[in-house]
C-alpha cells in the first residue's frame, strides 16, 4: 500500500448504473483507453492492427481473439486471460439471448452510461456489479473482487502498469463513488505496521488515512470494506489467516465493513514462518521486505503477475474473494427485493 501524496488529482466514475448488463468486452477496452489517456489510433499502431479492427472491438462488432488478447496484453499491461474471460461471459451471454446491451453515452474515467438497443431484452441475467478498488497497489485485493464476480476498477496516486483491470491515476480520497455498487479500500498501512516501529520517527513520516476513508465510505452509503494490517485502528474488524485458504503464508489482515463478514475457522499455526529473506526448509515463507525465493512467494500468495515490491504489499486474492462474495449476496438479494417491489421475475 502506498503513502498518500497531496498534488490534486482527478476525480473517479461519473453517473450510476442502475440496470443490468452483460458487458461487451470492448466497454471495457474502451474505459481502459481512456483511464489511460490511449488513442485508438495509439493502440492500432502498437498492436500493428487496422484502425478499423480497434473501433469494431470497441462496438461489439468484432471478436477478441487469442491473438488479439495477446496482442492487448502487450499493449495495455492487461492479462491475456482477463480479455478473454470478458469475451467468452460475453459470447455465453449471447447465445443464451439473455443479454442486456450497453452502449457508452459520453465517457468519464471509468463509467460509461448505458442506452438500450430498441426491442433488446431486459432483466433476464445477473447485473455485473461494479467495483472500486482504492489504494489499488498492484492488483491483489483487486483480483480477489473479480474473481467474486465484479467488474473491478482501481485508484491509487501512483501508476500502477502492472494493476492487471481498468486503472486510473489519482488520490482515493477525491475519487467519485458515484456509479459504483461496492467500494474496496487499503489505506496505507505503514502507520500501524510493527515494521514502522523498529526505528524512532519512521511511523510519523506515514499519515494514517483510516479515519478520512471510513468517513468518505460512510458518506456514500453503499457497501463497502476497509482492510489493514493487524493493529490499525478498525472498528469491528474480522481477521484472515492464509492458513483459513490452505496457502503457505499466514498474513494476518484485518476488515471492516457495513457488511456482516463471516470467516472460515483460523487453523491453529503449527508450522513456524521464516524471516523475512530468508526461507528455511520446513517453515512458511514470510512475504515481506526483501522476500525470497520469489517463485515460492508467489505461489503462497497466490499472484503471479507483479514484482517483488508490488507482492510485498499485497493480500491474497483468496481473502478479497472470500469477502467480496459475501457483499455480492447482500446486493443480490437487495436487487430481487427490489424486483420482487416491481412484481418482475425473478432470475
Amino acid at each position: 500500500m502506498k503513502t498518500r501524496k497531496t498534488t490534486p488529482a482527478p476525480k473517479v466514475g461519473s453517473r450510476a448504473v442502475a440496470l443490468p448488463y452483460a458487458t461487451p468486452p470492448g466497454d471495457t477496452l474502451r474505459e481502459t483507453l481512456k483511464a489511460k489517456g490511449i488513442s485508438q489510433t495509439l493502440l492500432a499502431e502498437t498492436m500493428g492492427r487496422p484502425i478499423k479492427t480497434i473501433n469494431e472491438i470497441i462496438h461489439a462488432k468484432a471478436r477478441i481473439t487469442e491473438h488479439t488478447a495477446l496482442e492487448l496484453e502487450h499493449a495495455l499491461n492487461i492479462p491475456a486471460h482477463v480479455w478473454m474471460a470478458l469475451e467468452m461471459n460475453y459470447r455465453i451471454a449471447l447465445a443464451r439471448g439473455q443479454n442486456r446491451l450497453q452502449r457508452p453515452g459520453q465517457m468519464n474515467a471509468t463509467i460509461s452510461p448505458t442506452t438500450r438497443r430498441p426491442g433488446s431484452l431486459q432483466g433476464l441475467v445477473p447485473r455485473l456489479y461494479r467495483a472500486l478498488d482504492l489504494f489499488c497497489c498492484a492488483g491483489g485485493a483487486g483480483m480477489g473482487l473479480h474473481r467474486a464476480g465484479y467488474n473491478v476498477t482501481g485508484v491509487d496516486i501512483v501508476n500502477q502498469p502492472n494493476y492487471p483491470f481498468a486503472f486510473v491515476q489519482g488520490d482515493a480520497l477525491e475519487a467519485d463513488l458515484s456509479g459504483y455498487d461496492f467500494v474496496w479500500a487499503s489505506p496505507p498501512c505503514q502507520n500501524h505496521s510493527r515494521m514502522s516501529g523498529c526505528r524512532e520517527g519512521l511511523r510519523d513520516k506515514y499519515p494514517s488515512l483510516i479515519a478520512a476513508t471510513r468517513a468518505k465510505l460512510k458518506a456514500w452509503g453503499g457497501p463497502w470494506i476497509i482492510e489493514n494490517v493487524v493493529g490499525a485502528p478498525l472498528e469491528n474488524p474480522v481477521m484472515l489467516c492464509g492458513a483459513m485458504f490452505g496457502l503457505a503464508t499466514y498474513r494476518h489482515r484485518i476488515f471492516e465493513s457495513n457488511v456482516p463478514l463471516t470467516v472460515p475457522p483460523h487453523p491453529k499455526h503449527e508450522t513456524p514462518t521464516s524471516k523475512a529473506g530468508h526461507w528455511k526448509p520446513g517453515t512458511l515463507i514470510s512475504v515481506a521486505g526483501n522476500c525470497a525465493p520469489m517463485t515460492m512467494a508467489r505461489e503462497a500468495m497466490g499472484i503471479d503477475w507483479t514484482n517483488r515490491a508490488e507482492l510485498v504489499e499485497a493480500i491474497p486474492p483468496a481473502f478479497s474473494e472470500h469477502l467480496a462474495r459475501q457483499t455480492l449476496r447482500v446486493l443480490k438479494a437487495g436487487h430481487d427485493e427490489m424486483r420482487d417491489a416491481k412484481g418482475e421475475k425473478r432470475q
